[in-house]
């Protein structure tokens, strides 16, 4: 599954993520040269990809606009987002939820509970 970090994700998250996953093929968007890039631009290279992103900003989890755009969402809704906050909650999204519901779902991670929802 190829998953793409937000630009408001740390970079370190990435090396940490393809320690715990190794079966996932993870960038950041600086990788991709995204970092300045908006929604939009985005998911215009993440139609051709379908990577699942990863990130804080709860735009792209407005259907209304991104739908059909992505392969999932995962959105870390915890204020504030430190690293440790975000290993936290990405332990428990791996814990509890398999990879074969993530493509296809919008998922919200908040400090007690995960949402998924397929789109």
């Amino acid at each position: 599954m190829k998953i793409i970090l937000d630009h408001n994700i740390p970079m370190v998250i990435k090396d940490w993520l393809k320690k715990e996953k190794p079966e996932w093929d993870v960038y950041h968007t600086s990788d991709l040269k995204l970092t300045h890039k908006t929604g939009g631009d985005l998911f215009v290279f993440e139609n051709e990809e379908r990577p699942v992103i990863i990130t804080s900003d709860e735009v792209f989890t407005d259907i209304k606009i991104f739908e059909k755009l992505h392969n999932g969402i995962i959105q870390i809704d915890i204020w504030p987002l430190t690293e440790e906050e975000i290993r936290q909650a990405l332990r428990r999204l791996i814990n509890e939820v398999s990879d074969t519901e993530i493509p296809g779902a919008i998922i919200m991670i908040d400090k007690s509970k995960i949402k998924t929802r397929k789109i």
